[in-house]
């Protein structure tokens, strides 16, 4: 569902992710992170994991992550698109 989030996303948006704190398997990585550079994505908000850090170091977009694991992103698993968005209790540090 994150690959075709970045496939609809346009230049400038900010794709937010709902991995439920679920800090056990990453949901995005390095490879995700270079296709949305190439889109001009502005950056991720992610609650859940992400993985490759030395590349997300790298810059060039931002990513603002629960945390980090070295268990990769996997493509099942159900998913909707274009939801409301409520945020609460979200960590105040950045996860680069």
């Amino acid at each position: 569902m994150i690959h075709k989030a970045i496939e609809m996303a346009l230049p400038g948006d900010v794709i937010v992710v709902d991995g439920a704190g679920d800090l056990t398997q990453a949901l995005i990585g390095g490879l995700m992170r270079t296709s949305a550079i190439t889109k001009k994505i502005a950056g991720f908000v992610i609650d859940g994991a992400i993985r490759d850090l030395n590349e997300w170091a790298e810059g060039g977009i931002a990513v603002y992550a629960r945390g980090t694991t070295l268990c990769g992103p996997s493509k099942d698993g159900l998913g909707e698109m274009k939801l409301p968005l409520a945020v609460a209790e979200w960590p105040s540090h950045r996860v680069i």
